[in-house]
């Protein structure tokens, strides 16, 4: 796009538009400079402008000059349209964000490319949003880019999902070595220290997003380690970890879990085991709900908080494993080339997405490994 800046519009000119940014559509972080090239300032204001769309990018622009910009911009992948500035518009807000869910992890690649590229940072950052759990691309949004967002990720066939952040409710987690400390923490997060002294970890549940923020500013104040996880993000494995084989469990598994009815016994002879993957929390609640209620012990296992080991079973062609677990594994070549030979345990904690998709690309060079959680 040239440098095509606005000048003053001439007082013989009747026709007069504007140009209205409707959603970020499919741009990546490039079209800020796209942008700067029409409306100067700097990148966070025009950002702003960007993906808390509805927004009024310029206005008082001779008709034909307006159109030509909105067409560049659309080239660009903004949804912008233009009018005569009489229109109302009701201005985006900043309250969402959004998370990815990642379905068919063979996608993982792809997935990469598409957050590097909206983010415009580079694949090393991207991997590592992508493999988070959960995997929170971006906040301070609007509803708008938030839509936006979800249309264009389903495309790779990754869900997004959406939070309103002021009105969603969050999970904290802190934990410190210090008994000092751990007894500070207790106190801002309201609980006993005596019955909390032995766990490491300290746990406050269903908090608001102004909850959140005091206790957040009051536990990085005393130097405490802090997770935040928005419920509408978190994701769940559920653990049957004792059931009587009776015919209510046997219809919750085949109708509820999925098993398929031929394997039902075997599941009464390997508990504990996962029944449910990847739920949302709602869904973990209705589940553990259905399941006490037939006298199930379940438990229901938060992904954001729990961690993966990959051990190796066979190996085939050594040296593009040892790449894959040195490019996408984060291992030294020294690690890799040990825990191979040996058949042994990868050195290394993972995410689960991240275990998963470890697991595929192994597989691809003949390497098989199991995968554990810690």
């Amino acid at each position: 796009m040239g440098e095509t800046r606005l000048r003053p519009q001439s007082s013989t000119v009747e026709k007069s538009s504007r140009i209205i940014v409707k959603s970020i559509g499919r741009a990546n972080a490039a079209v800020i400079r796209a942008v700067k090239q029409i409306v100067p300032g700097l990148d966070k204001d025009i950002a702003s402008l960007l993906y808390q769309a509805p927004s009024e990018l310029v206005k008082d622009v001779e008709s034909n000059l307006a159109q030509k910009l909105a067409s560049h911009l659309k080239e660009a992948g903004l949804d912008v349209s233009v009018d005569d500035g009489t229109e109302k518009i009701v201005p985006g807000d900043s309250d969402h964000e959004v998370a990815l869910c990642i379905k068919d992890i063979k996608l993982m690649p792809l997935v990469i490319k598409e957050v590097a590229e909206f983010l415009g940072c580079d694949i090393i950052a991207a991997r590592k949003i992508a493999c988070s759990v959960p995997s929170v691309l971006i906040g301070n949004i609007s509803k708008a880019t938030a839509q936006a967002l979800k249309n264009r990720f389903q495309d790779i066939n990754v869900d997004v999902n959406i939070s309103h952040a002021t009105s969603a409710k969050y999970d904290i987690i802190t934990w410190s070595d210090s008994p000092r400390l751990q007894n500070s923490i207790c106190e801002i997060m309201g609980i006993e220290y005596a019955q909390n002294k032995s766990n490491e970890f300290v746990i406050a549940l269903n908090k608001n997003h102004n909850e959140v923020n005091g206790m957040y500013e009051k536990l990085a104040r005393v130097g405490a380690k802090i997770q935040v996880c928005n419920r509408d993000f978190q994701r769940y494995d559920i653990r049957l970890d004792k059931a009587t084989d009776c015919e209510s469990m046997r219809s919750y598994l085949e109708n509820e879990a999925g098993i398929p009815q031929k394997v039902i016994s075997q599941i009464f002879q390997r508990l504990p085991i996962i029944i449910h993957s990847d739920i949302t929390h709602d869904a973990m609640e209705q589940a553990l709900q259905k399941l006490n209620s037939i006298g199930a012990k379940t438990t229901g296992e938060p992904l954001a908080f729990q961690y993966y080991t990959l051990n190796v079973e066979r190996v085939a062609n050594r040296p593009e494993a040892v790449n894959v677990l040195t490019t996408i594994g984060d291992i030294s070549e020294t690690e890799a080339v040990t825990a191979l030979a040996n058949v042994a345990q990868i050195p290394k904690r993972y995410t689960k997405t991240a275990a998963l998709w470890l697991r595929h690309e192994l597989k691809k060079t003949g390497t098989i490994v199991g995968v554990q959680a810690l």
